[in-house]
């Protein structure tokens, strides 16, 4: 037979604030370095506005190459392995 492990209310209380707190802290942290990094971005990047069009476009086409290679790559390598054998392995 199995023992069960009691959990009294305070400890799973005390473990789920110290869950927040680290989570609060980490989201601190990213929100200061992206704010630092914004900075330094935009001291490389004076001339580009938010609205500029080139930019934008430039953006969109370099993400839409990035999510058809994402969808491309693995298709391909998943195209290639013959599924009797797959099958045949279980």
């Amino acid at each position: 037979m199995r023992a069960f492990h009691r959990v009294d209310g305070d400890s799973a209380l005390s473990n789920a604030a110290r869950v927040d707190v680290a989570a609060l802290t980490n989201s601190m942290y990213w929100v200061i370095r992206a704010g630092s990094s914004d900075r330094f971005l935009g001291s490389l990047i004076s001339d580009v506005t938010p609205g500029d069009p080139l930019a934008v476009i430039l953006v969109c086409v370099g993400l839409g190459v990035l999510s058809v290679a994402a969808a491309v790559i693995p298709a391909n390598r998943a195209a290639r392995i013959d599924p009797r054998v797959t099958l045949t392995m279980d």
